[in-house]
């Protein structure tokens, strides 16, 4: 059965190489405002937060903090009473189950639930990847239906559906929401690297305004202490459409009732 019930209509896109880089090229905005990246640490990375009107494609393994930091922009956001967000979530199966989660990083999102300017979309049924674009179809048209109502829009992941879609597929998804990014609406689609080819993954990195690159390191704890503790490391590659230079990361604990703490680059290996 559809995720979405609602009429589905195909838009194509020519992914010849002079067509799609003119596609990117037409397709950036000059913003001013932006999104508080959640603390000074992360909203520094970010160049002092994300930039409204933005793609941002936040791309890592499984288990790398992708979905703990798409949260912590929404609830950063939502602190602003003029912002309103909605949440497409493979990740939890009911509303209840993402609240508690986010209840369990001191983030408490029942007011704002209640307020409704956050939304949330738990797309059921999707355990394992799927090959049917009518889907990301459906979903896409849901997203445009709705995007009025929202000027932050997150797909925490996309990838149960793009991971064995063609790549014409893909892009025909990502367009759209491109182009459903008009101030003050910024989206975020969390996409794990596996099943995409090389050349998907560099359209990605191109269309992207930011891209960001999460990954899991060891920590060094003195040695009193038995376990390593589990750290991430967050590395902004693209920001405001702007390559950066490499090493412009943070790295951090996801810590419970707290959330994301950052930090010294000296705790870790070099």
């Amino acid at each position: 059965s559809p995720v979405f019930h609602i009429i589905s209509m195909h838009r194509s896109y020519n992914l010849d190489t002079n067509t799609y880089f003119h596609r990117v090229k037409m397709l950036y905005g000059k913003t001013t405002s932006s999104i508080p990246g959640g603390s000074e640490e992360l909203s520094q990375l970010l160049g002092g937060g994300i930039r409204c009107g933005s793609l941002v494609i936040v791309m890592g393994e499984m288990q790398t903090g992708k979905s703990t930091f798409s949260q912590q922009l929404v609830f950063d956001a939502l602190q602003d009473t003029a912002n309103s967000a909605a949440l497409y979530t493979t990740e939890h199966k009911t509303i209840e189950s993402l609240s508690v989660q986010m209840h369990s990083l001191g983030m408490n999102i029942l007011h704002y639930l209640k307020e409704n300017r956050l939304r949330v979309y738990p797309l059921k049924n999707i355990g394992t990847p799927v090959n049917n674009p009518e889907l990301l179809n459906q979903i896409a048209l849901h997203m445009l239906k709705h995007q009025e109502s929202f000027n932050l829009i997150i797909f925490d992941a996309v990838t149960p559906f793009i991971v064995r879609s063609s790549p014409e597929t893909v892009m025909d998804f990502v367009f759209n929401c491109k182009e459903m990014c008009q101030y003050p609406r910024s989206i975020i689609l969390s996409v794990h690297p596996f099943g995409l080819n090389k050349e998907t993954l560099h359209r990605l990195y191109l269309i992207s305004d930011y891209y960001l690159q999460f990954s899991v390191e060891d920590r060094l704890l003195p040695s009193t202490m038995m376990e390593e503790r589990k750290t991430y490391k967050l590395e902004a590659r693209k920001l405001k459409g702007c390559e950066q230079h490499a090493g412009n990361c943070v790295k951090f604990e996801i810590v419970p009732f707290e959330g994301i703490q950052i930090l010294p680059i000296r705790a870790f290996r070099v």
